[in-house]
Order: C-alpha cells, then structure tokens, then sequence
C-alpha cells in the first residue's frame, strides 16, 4: 500500500534537465508476516529505486500521472491521485 509521496519532479511548462526527486514509502504486509515500511527514492541519501522485502525486489519504474496531468486538476494533491509504478521479482 501505498503510505506517502514525495513529489519533486519539474513543474509542468518547465524545461528541466534532471527527473526530479520522488520519494515512496510502501507498507507492505506478506502473508504470515511482519508489516513492513519501505522507502524508495530515485535522489535520496538512504534510499534508492530498490528494496527487498518479503522475499520480493520491489523496484520503483515510475509515478503517475505526469506533473502537467497533475496541475490540470485545479486542485490540491492527494495521496489518492497517485499511482506509483512498482516491478516485483522473486529475490534470487
């Protein structure tokens, strides 16, 4: 599930020459076992696209919607309006 996001990628209308930092935090809670909170981040100390929990590599590929698709909500954000992208493999 999905707990928290940080979203720091460029606005939209912005020519920028980096992604952006978006931090994740996942709870996770496998079968017969321990809740876990993990951390993804693509530009964060102590935190990177990866983690392994619950015998899974879970592995952050993306966050939706774009920033533009964002703003075009006229709104504030919501935890709710994002999607985070996640590859889960069995770990080796």
């Amino acid at each position: 599930m999905l707990t928290d996001v940080q979203d720091q990628r460029c606005p939209p209308e912005v020519d920028c020459y980096w992604e952006g930092m978006i931090r994740l935090t996942l709870t996770v809670t496998p079968t017969g076992g321990a809740v876990e909170t993990v951390v993804l981040c693509n530009l964060c100390d102590g935190a990177t696209r990866e983690a392994t929990v619950a015998g899974h590599i879970l592995s952050m590929t993306g966050l939706d919607p774009t920033t533009a698709d964002l703003a075009a909500l006229g709104r504030a954000i919501t935890l709710a309006d994002y999607t985070a992208i996640i590859t889960v493999v069995p770990a080796p």
